[in-house]
């Protein structure tokens, strides 16, 4: 199997940014430099939040047939919590499955460029509203976590950016979802 280096789009992990063309993740000003395996493991578990990645499926994926046992992946593994600031114990962003692999805890929401087309100037509002789902789910996991202070402070930013999203919404309208006839009737498209 030909070796090949992932590059995902930016995404964030939790109140990370991962930026893996720039081999870098980012927090409050915070910049770390992960060595390529490690975003390319990264990146392999965020394309499937939330599911159970197999030990084979990461050396295939991230090491392409050059490897000698599943030792690379737990070292590697180590090594991102570190990054991270997690703990194994008591994971917060990636959890250990006990024999069969490994799993993102923390939400994980890729931000991506949309396409201009018609709703073209919305798309910055999509990303808001993406983050503030981000930031509902961080809230839910912790207060699962027994966190009930801060999970208040991802809710309540949550709702400061579904806010900041609505009330822009409604003072630039799409003129191209409900244009306005010669008579100054707004029409709609149905």
């Amino acid at each position: 199997m030909k070796r090949r280096r992932m590059y995902a789009a930016v995404f964030r992990l939790g109140d990370w940014t991962v930026r893996p063309a720039l081999g870098v993740i980012e927090r409050h000003g915070e910049r770390i430099r992960l060595e390529p395996k490690l975003l390319d493991v990264l990146v392999c578990l965020a394309e499937r939040p939330g599911d159970v990645v197999g030990i084979d499926q990461l050396l295939d994926r991230c090491w392409a047939g050059d490897f000698y046992g599943d030792n690379p992946v737990h070292k590697t593994i180590a090594m991102l919590r570190r990054a991270l600031g997690d703990d194994a114990r008591s994971p917060y962003y990636i959890a250990t499955i006990r024999k069969r692999g490994y799993r993102l805890l923390a939400p994980v929401v890729f931000l991506r460029d949309r396409p201009p087309g018609r709703n073209a100037w919305l798309a910055p509002l999509d990303h808001l509203l993406e983050l503030a789902r981000a930031m509902d789910a961080m809230g839910r996991v912790l207060l699962r976590m027994g966190r009930i202070d801060v999970a208040a402070e991802y809710f309540d930013e949550a709702i400061e950016l579904r806010t900041r999203c609505s009330t822009h919404a409604q003072v630039r309208p799409d003129p191209l979802a409900f244009p306005v006839a010669a008579s100054g009737r707004i029409t709609t498209p149905y």
